[in-house]
This record gives C-alpha cells, structure tokens and sequence, in this order.
C-alpha cells in the first residue's frame, strides 16, 4: 500500500494535495481517478486537462499504521520515546 503526494504549480501558485494508502482502496477508486480526486484535494478549480496532468509531480511514500491504548501513547508520550 502506498500513499501519494501531489505537487503542481500553475500560474505561479503551488498546490499540494495527499492521500494516505488507504484512501483510494477504500473509495475503489483507479489510478486516473485517485490523481483527479488528488487535483481537486489541492484546492485546483480548472479543467483537468492532459496538459495540466503533465504538470504533476506525484510522490509515492509508504506508511504505517500503528495502534495503541490512550494510556501507552500517554506512557510512551511523557518519556520522550513515541517516535523513538
């Protein structure tokens, strides 16, 4: 599973959008419709033409999923080691 990051500039103004892996398995989205949603996500207004999906940059990142007790988290939080 792997999350994306979007980067597109336009006019001038960068726009920047991210979905977690789980985003688009969830919605059963594909590809095309994973970047579109991604598009909209970064606040883009206009057309989503094949010249401006040109101008993406996507980067793909993996992540983890952790679960933990309020109480552990609260633990773990106080003696400076949660992201340890």
């Amino acid at each position: 599973e792997h999350g994306l990051v979007l980067d597109l500039t336009l006019a001038g103004r960068a726009y920047s959008a991210t979905f977690l892996p789980e985003v688009a398995l969830e919605q059963l989205w594909t590809r095309a419709e994973t970047v579109q949603h991604l598009v909209r996500k970064a606040g883009v207004q206009e057309h989503i033409s094949d010249a401006l999906l040109r101008r993406i940059r996507l980067t793909r990142y993996r992540s983890s999923k952790f679960a933990l007790a309020y109480r552990e988290y609260a633990t773990l939080s106080a003696a400076g080691t949660l992201f340890a």
